[in-house]
């Protein structure tokens, strides 16, 4: 009987042995996986993603300034810090001619804006000179980025633009699309405003008619 018992214990050992090693096995090679990805992650290319606003603001008087607040962020973690060190702004006219000139934006400043409560409205502030922008997973860029265009106005119509930033380090470029409708409103409110006047469009307020070209587009 005791042979029995003693016999049973050593295969009870046995598989106690079988397990804990079988366990120990699968934890490691879970470590190893976690730690292999993590640094494979670290060692990754930033992914930056960019959304543009759904506001701009354009001031029209001897130059076009256009007012565009991007947000720039990457949802990895990584020992790569991704570095914006240029933007391009592109804008046509749709159906223009080839002999309307399109306009030449740069990218002037860096600002801001402030609230002022008794006269409702916003004023501006320049900041900075245009210069590399730092995009980590914990410091999100949305820079108030004043592009401008000389000797140039707008006129009415649909305008289709484009915002590319360049990535440093030869990683290429990140670029967004979108559309801006100008109206003979819209024209003559810049007229009237002057340089310094610069005047909101939107592209998430409701529109008559979903199913129109221009329904996702800025708008005044």
């Amino acid at each position: 009987m005791r042979s029995a018992d003693q016999a049973s214990q050593r295969q009870g050992h046995r598989r106690f042995d079988a397990v804990h090693l079988w366990s120990t096995t699968v934890t490691g090679a879970a470590a190893l996986a976690i730690a292999l990805y993590n640094l494979v992650t670290l060692q990754a290319e930033p992914k930056t993603d960019v959304t543009l606003p759904h506001v701009v603001r354009i001031a029209q008087g001897s130059e076009v300034w256009l007012y565009l607040q991007p947000t720039m962020s990457t949802r990895h973690r990584t020992e790569t810090v991704e570095v914006i060190d240029g933007a391009r702004l592109e804008l046509r006219r749709k159906g223009a001619s080839p002999s309307e000139p399109a306009p030449a934006f740069y990218w002037n400043e860096l600002g801001s804006f402030s609230y002022n409560f008794d006269s409702n409205d916003l004023s501006y502030q320049r900041i900075a000179d245009p210069g590399p922008l730092l995009v980590t997973q914990d410091k999100p860029q949305q820079p108030l980025m004043v592009h401008v265009a000389e000797r140039w106005a707008l006129r009415p119509g649909r305008y289709e633009g484009a915002l590319t930033l360049q990535r440093s380090g030869g990683r290429g470029t990140i670029t967004r699309e979108f559309c801006i409708r100008i109206t003979a409103d819209a024209v003559a409110k810049f007229q009237s405003g002057g340089q310094r006047k610069f005047f909101e469009f939107r592209n998430d307020r409701p529109r008559t008619s979903s199913k129109s070209p221009d329904s996702s587009c800025y708008a005044h």
